[in-house]
């Protein structure tokens, strides 16, 4: 198995060519793969639903979507309502089973500018929930709030650290549900 060509046509064979999930995807289900950008969707409704994805996250390991944490990502969050990532920024829901921190300072602080409505990630599945962020002017968390009124736009962020896996690897904490008014077209 040390032979390169036979690695590369074993991974092939078994786990198909780079783009053939997307390609399944979009032309049987209809689903859209999200690649890291900003993202317009029109709802049925009229509303427009601004969208940031991005699937990059710290790691000192090997792997799709990781980047050392030295050196860095840049998050181009613009005018979302929502920003999907797969990891937590720096701060908030991403303490570890060990008591380390494993969020990121640039997705904190592109989120900070940004500030959106709801930020949504995962990957550090022991600290799962929820947190309301009031920012105050210098985009810096002032205040957590747990009340359930609407969120005022470019004042409140509500981050929700959606990672259903427990600590066995099976899904044990239950999956977030949250709705939110979006201006009308």
């Amino acid at each position: 198995m040390d032979n390169p060509v036979f690695q590369k046509k074993f991974k092939k064979q078994t786990y198909g060519c780079a783009g053939e999930v997307r390609k399944l995807l979009t032309t049987q289900t209809g689903v859209t793969f999200l690649d890291e950008e900003n993202y317009k969707f029109r709802l049925d409704n009229g509303a427009l639903l601004k969208l940031y994805a991005s699937p990059y996250t710290p790691s000192l390991g090997s792997g799709a979507f990781r980047y050392h944490p030295s050196q860095g990502h840049e998050f181009s969050i613009d005018n979302a309502d929502i920003v999907i990532t797969h990891g937590p920024p720096k701060g908030i829901l991403e303490v570890t089973n060990s008591c380390q921190r494993a969020g990121c300072p640039f997705l904190f602080e592109a989120v900070a500018r940004a500030r959106p409505r709801m930020h949504c990630f995962g990957h550090i599945h022991e600290s799962w929930g929820a947190k309301l962020v009031t920012w105050c002017q210098k985009a810096i968390p002032a205040m957590v709030r747990p009340d359930a009124r609407p969120l005022e736009w470019g004042s409140e962020t509500l981050f929700v650290n959606a990672a259903i896996k427990g600590g066995e690897a099976l899904p044990v904490q239950p999956a977030w549900i949250v709705e939110f008014d979006l201006l009308s077209a």
